[in-house]
């Protein structure tokens, strides 16, 4: 039988998803998407260059905010492109499992917990304790917060910045997730709806926190255009994330993949051709420009 070694005392609090407390459906459900997202989706990525091909449109980047961490793989794309890198999800398995990943490749690597959970009439709430952290001069800040229910961070964000750069790759949900009653004032009523919400929020962000002619990049998943109107049919799906921001859409480009063979509950809306012309799956990389 295999001895289990007791965590380091500096680490408890980062190992709550393998303690003894009794384990309830939120808790599993953020561990089964972070473990299902690292193994069908972020290591075939690594392995087949995509990671690269994303970051690689951020090559010259300082400071970089990166909104959502899954499993640590993209951060680690980053901080081959950028000098620092603060990651932000809501998500705590995501982050641990990030946390562990950077540490393996000798990155350094800090994970900030701020979330406090409490149970809720038809769902649960969480309330995050303030950031007082300054910004890392290099490697990895994990930091646990929401764009779209945690104020503080943007405030904080607003205060350690500026930014060169801000990416969104990617971006996905857990069905449970929906029970945070915080969501219910926000117009998402399914994942698609989820994303845009959000993407719009970042956007928002964006074009508060990044330094003059500093970027923006959304990756997202779709279908790989054909015909010049696909092309242009996702250039304005993206303008209007972005709307009344000030940003500026500078580049658009894809990149074909091979879609996993299972779907892992990810916030997908395809920003190009929703027809049959074409079943090639792609990456869409939209960057936008905050203009000098």
């Amino acid at each position: 039988m295999t001895k289990r070694r007791k965590p380091r005392a500096t680490r408890q609090c980062l190992k709550r998803g393998h303690s003894n407390e009794p384990r309830d459906p939120l808790s599993e459900a953020r561990r089964r998407y972070a473990r299902e997202w690292s193994e069908g989706n972020a290591r075939p990525f690594v392995e087949q260059g995509h990671y690269e091909w994303m970051a690689g449109f951020l090559t010259g980047s300082g400071a970089v905010l990166e909104i959502g961490a899954g499993d640590g793989s993209s951060t680690a794309a980053l901080l081959s492109s950028a000098r620092s890198v603060i990651s932000v999800d809501e998500n705590p398995a995501c982050l641990r499992l990030a946390e562990t990943n950077l540490a393996q490749q000798a990155l350094p690597v800090r994970y900030e917990q701020r979330e406090q959970i409490h149970r809720a009439p038809g769902g649960y709430r969480v309330r995050y304790t303030t950031l007082v952290l300054d910004r890392p001069h290099c490697g990895a800040l994990l930091v646990e917060g929401d764009p779209l229910t945690d104020p503080g961070l943007a405030e904080w964000l607003i205060h350690v910045g500026p930014f060169d750069a801000v990416a969104c790759w990617l971006i996905g949900t857990y069905f449970e997730h929906i029970a945070n009653t915080a969501l219910a004032a926000l117009p998402i009523r399914n994942p698609s709806e989820y994303r845009e919400v959000l993407l719009h929020r970042i956007a928002v962000l964006a074009s508060r926190i990044l330094a003059a002619g500093g970027r923006l990049q959304f990756v997202d998943r779709g279908v790989l255009p054909k015909i010049p109107g696909d092309r242009e049919a996702a250039a304005e799906h993206y303008r209007r994330l972005v709307r009344g921001t000030g940003l500026v859409l500078s580049a658009l480009d894809h990149r074909p993949y091979n879609a996993p063979g299972q779907g892992f509950g990810m916030a997908v809306r395809d920003a190009g051709p929703s027809d049959d012309r074409t079943t090639t799956k792609a990456f869409i990389s939209a960057v936008f420009l905050k203009p000098r």
